[in-house]
């Protein structure tokens, strides 16, 4: 009888687990253990200390991530990267998007969402982006770099997404140059 009833709790405990944990996944789990779900809440110090200086004073980082709400760092990046800066923390999303999936991740289903989050990411920064932005050689470098990854870059199925990855390149490259040219 004592085993009947222990069986029966341990099938009514397993049932209840079930339950609570179907309901609480997302559609796409992180699949990285020890790490948030979702880093645009959490602000891991480990993925922030990947990123480029200028991240944790930009939008949303600099009131989460400790000396990122440092004024007179804001106003120099500010003053050195333009009115784009408002809009960089996308493009810091999109690196440590791209950081899980490279460096975190252990699937390839993981993998696979991260760099395709990571180019939503990189997008809105270059939509918004005026041409003379100094970083946009470098986000449409990243970018061209995860579509690759993703088998939709130069060479990939579809002539659709390959003249976009090249149209990408050769907008990167133009870029550089005019600033290549502007520096002289």
């Amino acid at each position: 009888m004592k085993a009947s009833k222990s069986v029966g709790y341990l099938c009514r405990a397993a049932f209840v687990l079930s339950l609570v944990s179907a309901a609480g996944m997302p559609a796409y789990g992180q699949g990285i253990p020890g790490y948030s779900d979702d880093m645009r809440y959490a602000y891991d110090l480990r993925e922030i200390a990947l990123l480029p200086r200028y991240c944790i004073h930009t939008q949303l980082f600099r009131d989460n991530v400790p000396g990122g709400n440092n004024l007179e760092e804001i106003k120099r990046w500010s003053s050195i990267l333009g009115g784009s800066f408002a809009n960089l923390h996308h493009y810091c999303w999109g690196l440590m998007k791209t950081n899980r999936a490279i460096l975190l991740v252990r699937t390839q289903q993981f993998r696979t969402y991260y760099l395709s989050e990571s180019i939503g990411e990189f997008d809105y920064v270059i939509e918004r982006a005026p041409p003379d932005f100094k970083l946009l050689p470098e986000i449409l470098t990243k970018k061209g770099e995860n579509l690759i990854r993703l088998g939709r870059g130069p060479g990939s199925t579809g002539a659709r997404v390959r003249d976009r990855a090249q149209a990408g390149l050769l907008a990167s490259l133009r870029c550089r140059e005019r600033l290549l040219q502007e520096a002289r």
